[in-house]
């Protein structure tokens, strides 16, 4: 179960992947309740029926005990279990005296905790009405620090939530984004299949240049190789990607065959065979093609280029 601090500044904390995922409170609502993820900090907005078989350090049940008017009742009594019981640590229930009736207020006075030598009250009933108590459970509910659900279940979305991040007007690149792959386990083929996707977002749009680029300022993004190549790749500079790729290629073999494995599938996408090829050649890989003579090609190359300076000169004198 991998953890990640709360000591971390702004930038860290809207290009962190880890904190995306390991948002440090679950609020359950309705299937059918939607917020955007802006409005509130702290909090990640899930439907129950997303929350069955997990488990979370803080969560917070909202209108627990909303009973339906026509029947369904034993409906509710599963999502009532499903939101007691995914808290590891922390439970913050807010609810109405109505919905509290309906329950049975009794269920809650006779829960108690030992705390050392003493034995106290599991739940304390807050006030509403008082700014300071509801600001203090805010505080309560949302300070521990939370684990990343590796778990199947966890995974769920994982890649949905990766390129949502890279849709945004101002793309979102996590910068651990390698670490938490590693950490829930997925394939070499899926995370070049997502840096693919990520590629095929980005590339080839002007208004993106400068933000892309704003990247490589950032110490996290230094220590990443692999985050760098993929910043590259979205600004089509392929050799720049191989480049350090191949700074990599005794220390990380593996990752730097992927890597070259993607840029050459990145060529190819955009109808650039001879190309694909070239940088293949250049750094000693397999081709993708035996469609053109590229070995006669090499050999020319060299006299290739002074000739069509030469002839580029004589049309422009007969023009």
């Amino acid at each position: 179960m991998a953890t990640i601090s709360q000591q971390i500044s702004e930038w860290q904390e809207k290009h962190s992947l880890q904190w995306r995922l390991a948002a440090r409170a679950r609020l359950f609502c309705s299937d059918h309740y939607h917020v955007s993820p802006d409005r509130v900090k702290f909090l990640e907005f899930m439907p129950v029926s997303q929350a069955k078989g997990r488990e979370f350090d803080s969560c917070i049940a909202f209108c627990l005990f909303d009973l339906p008017q026509n029947g369904g009742r034993m409906e509710a009594y599963t999502k009532w279990y499903t939101q007691l019981t995914r808290a590891r640590s922390r439970l913050l229930i807010v609810t109405t005296e109505a919905q509290l009736a309906q329950m049975g207020e009794e269920i809650f006075e006779n829960l108690t905790i030992t705390k050392g030598e003493k034995t106290v009250n599991a739940v304390e009933r807050l006030n509403y009405q008082n700014p300071k108590e509801v600001t203090d459970a805010l505080g309560w509910i949302t300070e521990l620090t939370s684990s990343l659900d590796t778990s199947a279940t966890g995974r769920q979305g994982l890649r949905e939530i990766i390129l949502e991040g890279a849709l945004q007007s101002d793309p979102i690149l996590y910068y651990d984004l390698y670490y938490v792959l590693k950490s829930y386990d997925i394939s070499s083929q899926e995370t070049m299949a997502i840096e693919a996707d990520i590629v095929n977002l980005l590339f080839n749009n002007a208004e993106l240049q400068a933000p892309l680029k704003a990247y490589f300022e950032q110490p996290e993004v230094e220590e990443v190789p692999r985050l760098q190549t993929l910043i590259y790749r979205c600004l089509g500079q392929s050799w720049q990607a191989a480049e350090i790729a191949q700074s990599r290629k005794q220390s990380d073999p593996g990752t730097y065959q992927e890597v070259m494995a993607g840029i050459q599938q990145d060529l190819q996408h955009r109808h650039l065979p001879l190309e694909a090829d070239r940088l293949a050649r250049f750094y000693g890989l397999e081709t993708s093609t035996n469609k053109f003579d590229n070995a006669s090609w090499f050999k020319t190359s060299d006299k290739l280029i002074p000739l069509l300076k030469n002839w580029t000169e004589e049309q422009l004198k007969v023009g």
